[in-house]
């Protein structure tokens, strides 16, 4: 009895570690990767929110020594980086704040399309945008760490109001590129939980080559008059004077008769006493 038992618990083991195998080979070939928060001086990384690969974090979060977060941004969608930061952390980016923190984030380009601009935002509650009254920005009223830059963009424009926003425009992240913007978060009063929000803008076209100009055919003399008259309004209250008559002879080709006789069917008639007086 026992010696079966043994061979059964080994059954059950060796079924278990099998098991084990097969799920991380399993993961490995469809690319999920468990998100794995990383705490550095006491503020938590996470991406369990998805979206992004944190590859590491270095740093103290102070302008001379601020957090670097290296991470790979792997949805088209975008990605939301949540961060922990405990109330005791205190300001280290010198403004009147009482959470403050310097940021660098080197993202790598891991979706299928070429970055044109990348947006990045504040949120205190997931999906709702960071505003005034929840006292979380990137430094509202302070210029710590001001100007913010990012390599890869040519502007970097700051909305405080009504929600807090970095916007990167005029540059090209290529795909497997990488891209290094620097700014400073801070709050209020302490937050549990504060989510960055990134979102890589798709490029509406990428046109090569500006196509030619399409030239319009050279029109003689005949037919730029033609085209004057026929783009001329006749007015329904008037008949058509002597100047605005065809002359027979200037009609020289069959083309020019039929300008001619569609140009009276459409010659609308005016209502005038004197025609119903000779018709009387």
């Amino acid at each position: 009895m026992v010696a079966g038992g043994e061979q059964c618990c080994a059954a059950r083991r060796g079924s278990a570690l099998g098991c084990a195998v097969a799920t991380v080979v399993i993961l490995a070939l469809s690319g999920i990767a468990a998100a794995t928060p990383a705490t550095v001086d006491t503020v938590t990384f996470s991406d369990e929110l998805g979206g992004l690969r944190i590859e590491r974090v270095t740093g103290h979060g102070t302008l001379d020594d601020p957090f670097v977060v290296v991470e790979q941004l792997t949805s088209s969608d975008g990605g939301t980086l949540l961060l922990r930061i405990p109330p005791d952390f205190g300001n280290r980016i010198g403004s009147v704040h009482a959470i403050g923190l310097a940021l660098v984030k080197v993202v790598e380009n891991a979706t299928d399309f070429a970055w044109t601009s990348f947006d990045l935002g504040l949120q205190s509650e997931p999906g709702v945008a960071s505003d005034y009254l929840d006292g979380l920005s990137f430094g509202q009223g302070s210029i710590a760490g001001r100007p913010f830059t990012a390599s890869g963009f040519g502007r970097v424009t700051v909305v405080d109001e009504p929600y807090d926003r970095i916007s990167l425009t005029e540059g090209r992240i290529p795909i497997g590129g990488r891209m290094i913007v620097r700014f400073v978060i801070s709050e209020t009063m302490p937050l549990n939980e504060t989510f960055l929000v990134q979102l890589p803008i798709r490029p509406i076209a990428e046109l090569s080559a500006t196509p030619p100009r399409e030239r319009s055919p050279r029109l003689g003399g005949a037919h730029r008059a033609m085209a004057a008259r026929s783009a001329r309004p006749v007015s329904h209250r008037t008949v058509p004077g002597p100047e605005q008559a065809i002359s027979p002879t200037r009609l020289r080709s069959r083309r020019d008769w039929t300008f001619a006789s569609n140009r009276l069917r459409e010659t609308p008639i005016p209502h005038s006493p004197f025609l119903k007086a000779s018709g009387s």
